[in-house]
């Protein structure tokens, strides 16, 4: 029956692909390409983008890894051709998975993978909003160990929904693609939407993680649920967090204690950070390193990995036969094993630093990252972008380590 399936697919323009452990039928991307030569997903009937791979392979990855506890239920209320729902059951050893699309055409292909892999009922699959999805099983009363939410743009419209549904300690996963508001381009929508206010700096991109991680939190402190992130990774066009949540008022508390300020000079460098707790206080140097020029937030000022996690999934990763990821997505995971070390807020980009102290070809950043440490503090480089490096050392004091 699961060949005969795959014959009617294969007729209407679908082809089979092979990821991780499951075989998808996907519409064939050759049917589907831009003038500049390159599939376009969303062009497609049902949505699969290739180019994904390793972000589903980070999903498994931190199902695997979290804390050694075992996730039963996975809910994928975004569904479209299931690749998720299929590589979480198939490869994560969970015991059931929910998935759910509103296009009735990414049911039937989702039911058409469930055949092809030998999948039957521990794989529900149903035709429904995400959100009305989400509260239906929570109202009857079934709880989600962890949820994927991967929208095209933001997540936030999925967030209080998918809390509800999660248990009482589950995983949180989400995938941003709107990253011109989070980064600062488009201040009103970033205002609108996380209730941010942003704008130009030197290190957007980790500002980006952090005024989503924001946004986030404030929609689910209310219901005293806290946030805490595990892992955060920045792409060249999304960004995904995989966060625990945990129904507790007190944690919750402690996680409204995470926001504040991040203070840039007016070339857009860090200058240091203020807890929003600090703004009932008299004024202060914000990070002790001078006067803020400009306010940026409220974002979170916490971390943005848990360095045990982000090991588990490295591991994951690099076992034999362990999750496929590409050669670059490892070596981003490694990075961020190093730099979720290093607590600061942001990162320098050193071209910039360079130029601030008149130096004219910028030195490789590990050499600096060398330098720093062999003088006692805190150095990495970041995986938000090559140029940059997260130190506890203040500005002034990086200009000094240069000259």
């Amino acid at each position: 029956m699961g060949g005969e399936d795959a014959v009617y697919w294969k007729e209407r323009g679908f082809t089979e692909v092979n990821e991780g452990r499951v075989r998808l039928l996907v519409p064939d991307p050759r049917l589907y390409m831009r003038p500049d030569g390159q599939p376009e997903p969303a062009w497609a009937p049902v949505f699969y983008n290739p180019v994904m791979r390793d972000n589903r392979s980070l999903t498994v990855a931190s199902i695997l890894a979290y804390r050694g506890w075992r996730v039963r239920a996975f809910a994928d209320p975004l569904a479209g051709a299931c690749p998720r729902a299929l590589r979480v059951l198939l490869e994560a050893g969970v015991s059931s998975a929910y998935a759910a699309d509103i296009d009735p055409l990414a049911v039937s292909v989702c039911r058409a993978n469930k055949l092809l892999n030998g999948v039957g009922s521990e794989l529900i699959v149903e035709r429904n909003d995400a959100n009305s999805f989400m509260y239906r099983l929570d109202y009857e009363g079934i709880p989600m160990d962890a949820v994927d939410l991967d929208p095209y743009g933001s997540p936030v419209y999925y967030v209080q929904a998918a809390s509800r549904l999660l248990a009482k300690r589950g995983l949180l996963i989400m995938t941003a693609t709107d990253l011109g508001p989070l980064e600062g381009k488009y201040p009103s929508v970033a205002l609108r939407r996380y209730g941010a206010v942003v704008g130009k700096t030197t290190f957007s991109k980790e500002m980006a993680a952090r005024v989503l991680v924001a946004g986030v939190a404030r929609l689910l402190t209310p219901f005293d649920r806290s946030v805490k992130p595990l892992l955060t990774l920045y792409e060249r066009h999304y960004l995904k967090l995989v966060l625990e949540v945990e129904h507790s008022k007190g944690a919750a508390t402690s996680t409204a204690g995470q926001m504040g300020l991040l203070c840039v000079d007016e070339k857009g460098m860090p200058r240091g950070h203020l807890p929003l707790e600090e703004l009932t206080r008299s004024p202060r140097k914000a990070g002790g390193e001078g006067e803020c020029w400009r306010s940026i937030g409220p974002l979170w000022l916490g971390p943005l990995w848990d360095v045990g996690h982000v090991e588990r999934v490295l591991e994951a990763a690099k076992r034999e036969g362990g999750v496929p990821f590409s050669g670059k997505a490892v070596k981003k995971l490694e990075l961020m094993a190093e730099e979720a070390r290093v607590s600061t807020p942001y990162y320098y980009r050193m071209d910039l630093v360079h130029a601030i102290a008149g130096k004219g070809e910028m030195e490789p950043p590990q050499a600096v990252v060398e330098r720093l440490r062999s003088m006692g503090y805190r150095a990495s480089r970041t995986h938000f972008d090559t140029r940059g490096i997260r130190t506890d050392a203040s500005l002034q004091e990086l200009l000094e380590a240069l000259s």
